[in-house]
């Protein structure tokens, strides 16, 4: 299983096929997104700069991690934002880094 660090880079990877949607156990995100309007903006917005090579599938995703319960935001609840620049994904307790290039694809 995978625990995320990042939405946007983790719904990426999933739309690229680096990791299954299946095996993703959690994503600790750093938005902070309290309503389903509030939701549907950050999609919205996570779309253009993001997802912009698929949009449509990204937001698919994205939502089914949402009404799945397997989004969780501390900022919600007065936590901090994630540092990422080391890498966005755990697995086997071991943090993984995505090169940025690799993931472009």
């Amino acid at each position: 299983m995978f625990i995320g660090l990042s939405l946007s880079h983790c719904v990426k990877d999933i739309a690229k096929g680096f990791v299954s949607l299946d095996d993703v156990f959690k994503i600790f995100a750093s938005t902070k997104a309290s309503t389903p309007k509030e939701i549907d903006d950050l999609i919205s917005v996570y779309k253009q700069y993001y997802w912009n090579f698929d949009p449509v599938s990204c937001e698919q995703i994205a939502r089914e991690l949402f009404e799945t319960g397997r989004v969780d935001q501390a900022r919600l609840s007065g936590g901090e934002a994630n540092y990422i620049g080391n890498g966005w994904w755990i697995h086997d307790g071991q943090l993984i880094y995505v090169d940025r290039e690799s993931s472009e694809k």
